[in-house]
């Protein structure tokens, strides 16, 4: 049995600063959870393929009824009594979440591609993925200066998601992000 809990110890474990002591530590929470034998934690790992589908289910929804029951998931996974459920399927949660955004940002720069040969018309031939309109599309004005055009998702997120298309040079901002349209500020110099 020490064999598996130098297994489980190493596995388990996702900092190599962290004390031996501590590893050791979670390898016997594992191995008590799973009754003390190795047939325990084959079925702890078994009964986790059950959650890989569920999550494969949930991950194959549009992002409106994704976002729901991605929360109600990721509670019952905070929840489980098996060890190998809490620690591995978390690192998961915002994979799904990223390449939603990444969606948004791909069917902006399709907009913006579409709005420049096309006019309005061919922005308005690109739909915001969560939303059935097209995107929000403003005038950039930074410093005082028309620089370009911003397009906007109706997505909730944990910030306006936008991206600005600089049309003009001048002084440097941010495109993307949580802060767009602020300004760049220059490298400081090394002493």
């Amino acid at each position: 049995m020490s064999e598996i809990r130098e297994f489980v110890a190493a596995v388990t474990s996702n900092d190599r600063e962290e004390a031996e002591e501590a590893k050791y530590e979670r390898a016997d929470q594992y191995l008590r959870a799973a009754g003390g034998t190795v047939n325990g934690l084959i079925a702890l790992i078994r009964s986790a393929e059950s959650w890989y589908t569920e999550l494969q289910q949930i991950t194959a929804l549009p992002y409106d009824q994704y976002v729901p029951a991605s929360k109600a998931f990721y509670e019952k996974v905070r929840n489980s009594d098996n060890p190998f459920v809490r620690t591995f399927l978390p690192v998961m949660e915002k994979s799904r979440a990223r390449e939603f955004l990444d969606q948004v940002y791909l069917n902006m720069l399709r907009a913006a591609v579409q709005f420049r040969l096309r006019g309005e018309e061919g922005l308005k031939s690109v739909r915001d993925p969560f939303g059935s309109q097209p995107f929000a599309y403003s005038r950039f004005i930074f410093q005082n200066v028309d620089r370009g055009f911003t397009l906007q998702s109706s997505v909730a997120w944990e910030f306006p998601i936008k991206l600005i298309f600089v049309e003009k040079s001048g002084l440097p901002f941010r495109v993307i992000g949580v802060y767009p349209g602020t300004p760049v500020e220059p490298p400081s110099s090394a002493q």
